[in-house]
């Protein structure tokens, strides 16, 4: 016989339970998914009145609302559905559910692939403006566009994690600022911790030229974070700033941090890298994130491919 117990004790019981087996970064994401979309459906529930269609209904009027602020990327409502789905289990193992078959169907949107990468005037003209003599955040800079780091990378980054000996730099950590709901408070904070996925953890080499920047400012102490050469690091947010700044002060029309990778991994493609290697340079899952995203014909490509048409006789 199903235990009947409501949906909003359940789930916190969930959330307790789930606490001692993720990380703090994941918990405090599943606690936001499920305080934000979940309980101001759900709070007045029973676990087993959860039916898929009744979900089904949530899907559609979280992708498609009218209004553009409340509506949600499909990103966000697959992590959604991923962890309701993990809830649901727990709920049937404590006999609060009998079955967990849930077939829902997203509504279907026009995807565009394009990406903002730096055309390649830019891209030399913010590379050649950076040397050793520039601020570190801006060193950064350069860096990021050499070896296509995230940003929550990139921040992490110590000293340690580089050997100019072997042209290296060891890809481990990752810093976020993530939100915390404890105690009937809320507040936010940052946190390193390790990427979450092992393809994240990786291995990049330096070119030549990084490398020499690289020797004329590396502290005495290698237990310092790259972007600041002390104990202290420079957050996310704060980062972008320093971004922001910089293609200012150089009149470079503006691209966001992540804008950085994606033009570090498109100049690989273009100049003949295979897709297997860019993918490992990237910390992607797999080869087909990479093919997706970056593999695309662009406009001369085609227009060579329509013109040999011409050459029919």
């Amino acid at each position: 016989m199903k235990r009947r117990i409501r949906f909003q004790k359940a789930v916190e019981e969930w959330l307790k339970y789930k606490r001692d087996f993720v990380k703090e970064s994941t918990f405090m994401m599943y606690s936001e998914v499920i305080y934000n979309y979940l309980m101001p459906k759900l709070i007045n529930k029973y676990v087993h009145d959860i039916k898929s269609e009744m979900i089904q209904e949530f899907v559609i009027e979280w992708m498609n609302n009218e209004d553009e602020n409340e509506r949600l990327a499909e990103s966000t409502v697959k992590n959604i559905i991923v962890i309701l789905k993990d809830f649901l289990k727990y709920a049937k193992a404590k006999n609060y559910i009998s079955n967990i078959d849930f077939a829902l169907q997203l509504p279907k949107r026009v995807k565009c692939n394009k990406i903002k990468v730096l055309k390649n005037q830019e891209y030399i003209k913010l590379i050649n403006c950076i040397n050793e003599k520039s601020d570190i955040k801006d060193i950064g800079i350069l860096f990021t566009l050499y070896t296509g780091l995230r940003i929550g990378e990139i921040c992490a980054l110590k000293w340690e994690n580089i050997d100019l000996e072997s042209k290296t730099v060891n890809v481990c950590k990752t810093m976020q600022r993530i939100f915390v709901r404890e105690n009937g408070k809320t507040y936010t904070k940052v946190v390193v911790t390790v990427p979450k996925t092992n393809s994240s953890i990786r291995e990049i080499p330096l070119n030549n030229r990084l490398v020499e920047i690289l020797r004329k400012i590396m502290p005495l102490d290698k237990e310092t974070y790259f972007l600041t050469g002390k104990k202290k690091y420079i957050e996310p947010r704060t980062y972008r700033n320093s971004l922001n700044r910089l293609l200012k002060k150089h009149n470079i029309s503006h691209i966001n941090f992540h804008g950085l990778r994606h033009t570090f991994a498109t100049k690989c493609i273009e100049l003949g890298a295979d897709y297997k290697t860019v993918s490992e340079l990237l910390g992607h899952a797999n080869v087909n994130i990479t093919l997706n995203l970056y593999v695309h014909p662009q406009i001369e490509q085609k227009r060579k491919c329509v013109e040999l048409l011409e050459l029919i006789q």
